[in-house]
């Protein structure tokens, strides 16, 4: 992640409130994490997963070692039997691309696992505790500039139009119901 206090990048798009006295910032929208797995491999499931608790019942995609500190992934080690774990990887899109391939069940953002056609919802409601903050931030001296303001507006319009996609509440019509 590039440090905006030291100049390295004007603008940048941050999962948390920024806490630094200089940076200046609106919030876009909650992120919002749910379980996804390929169609056809949810309509095969004879367990159902009501709640997330449920996973380890089920071939999980996890992430590598060295991710602690990742709310996902954390979440994931707590709930999750290690047993339970059949591919790892540190890229989220690896790992929705896993799940597309019906390698398992993969814990993604919605704006991911919602957008993905290939995908439905395993559990049908966004995991709480994981919910999240999307923030547009830049140096407070910069704020008022064109550019900047040009930016926040087009980028931060355009990922405002997304709320419901970012926050996970129109990926219910996609879950899939199992036998």
């Amino acid at each position: 992640m590039l440090s905006l206090s030291r100049r390295e990048s004007d603008i940048a798009l941050r999962p948390t409130r920024p806490k630094e006295g200089d940076l200046w910032g609106r919030k876009l929208a909650g992120v919002a994490w749910g379980v996804y797995g390929a169609r056809a491999l949810l309509q095969m499931t004879a367990t159902p997963i009501l709640v997330a608790e449920d996973l380890s019942a089920h071939a999980v995609i996890g992430w590598g070692e060295g991710t602690a500190g990742i709310a996902a992934a954390d979440w994931l080690g707590r709930t999750v039997r290690a047993e339970a774990f059949v591919y790892r990887a540190n890229s989220m899109v690896n790992q929705m691309l896993a799940a597309r391939a019906g390698i398992g069940l993969a814990l993604l953002p919605c704006f991911l696992g919602d957008a993905e056609p290939d995908l439905a919802r395993a559990v049908p409601q966004p995991i709480p505790e994981l919910m999240a903050e999307l923030w547009i931030v830049t140096h407070a001296d910069l704020k008022d500039t064109a550019r900047v303001r040009v930016f926040f507006d087009v980028v931060g319009g355009g990922l405002t139009g997304e709320h419901d996609l970012i926050e996970g509440s129109i990926g219910n019509a996609a879950s899939v119901a199992m036998t």
